[in-house]
């Protein structure tokens, strides 16, 4: 959510139970037994899939720029993770994984062991507080940082890590 909203991209999701509809008033749901539509190569547009791939969302995979992968430091979660990414791998590597919700040591231990898989980089997004901010206010990290006083100073450091990724996505995109 907050790359959609930093980058003002508009989002498609197939995850029936997913909090996104919160924050966007513009979601499109693809239901259950609905096809992706066709989008135009260029179209600014964030997939969330639900964290599984499906038969409907190869075509996606193989039309996106960039392919984000998430994981948390929790062993089912990320041998998940190693298998989601062999599968992914099929219809596109340009991929890059994102250690989400990390507490401290858990980025360096993901990144040992998914090296020993991929050589895709690893992004850290630290365990935060910032992040419901978002659904309550409906305004990216970046966009509460400008605004200045205690949420500058409490979500910068979130704020830098999300401008990691989104650089990947931007120099990847052009």
């Amino acid at each position: 959510m907050n790359i959609a909203l930093t980058m003002d991209y508009g989002v498609v999701t197939n995850d029936i139970y997913s909090p996104i509809e919160e924050v966007f008033d513009n979601v499109l749901k693809v239901s259950p037994s609905e096809e992706f539509p066709d989008f135009p190569t260029d179209a600014e547009i964030i997939f969330d899939l639900g964290g599984y791939i499906e038969a409907r969302s190869i075509t996606v995979l193989r039309n996106s720029k960039v392919v984000l992968v998430p994981t948390i430091n929790e062993y089912s979660i990320l041998q998940t993770t190693i298998n989601s990414v062999a599968e992914i791998e099929e219809y596109n590597t340009n991929i890059c994984l994102v250690a989400n919700r990390t507490k401290r040591g858990d980025y360096e231990e993901i990144c040992q062991i998914l090296s020993r898989f991929y050589k895709y980089p690893i992004f850290e997004v630290k365990e935060s507080q910032s992040i419901p901010a978002i659904f309550k206010k409906k305004k990216s990290i970046k966009a509460m940082v400008e605004e200045g006083g205690l949420q500058k100073y409490h979500f910068q450091y979130l704020d830098r890590q999300f401008d990691k990724i989104i650089e990947f996505i931007r120099r990847h995109y052009e």
